[in-house]
């Protein structure tokens, strides 16, 4: 998790507010990863997905060490519901839809060129 954390100033997201708790929040797709690595992490060492608190907690730590912004339950709270919403998006195209197949080589949804 080191390395998930490692900062990159390049990719600071921009909050409007020094607390970032009601300010509008840029999400990026790099704390999106970061995010998703950091509960994958978290489910690994044996944690129960009914400790939202805890969980909370430890992706605002996470998130603060690596972008130095401060985040509310609510709005990790909102993005895990937006990611959750593309994800079945994804499903949906993958197990529903013909022309559309998954690249294991580059972790992307492609299309085929009929679609």
């Amino acid at each position: 998790m080191a390395e998930a954390l490692e900062q990159d100033t390049e990719k600071t997201p921009h909050v409007d507010d020094d607390s970032g708790s009601n300010g509008y929040f840029k999400w990026t797709d790099e704390m999106d990863k970061v995010m998703l690595e950091v509960l994958r992490e978290y489910k690994n060492k044996g944690h129960k997905d009914d400790r939202n608190v805890s969980k909370a907690a430890h992706l605002a730590n996470a998130l603060k060490e690596k972008y130095n912004v401060k985040l509310s339950t609510d709005k990790l709270q909102n993005r895990l519901k937006t990611l959750k919403v593309h994800l079945g998006l994804a499903l949906d195209l993958l197990t529903q839809s013909s022309g559309f197949s998954w690249n294991d080589v580059t972790k992307k949804i492609e299309a085929s060129k009929e679609v």
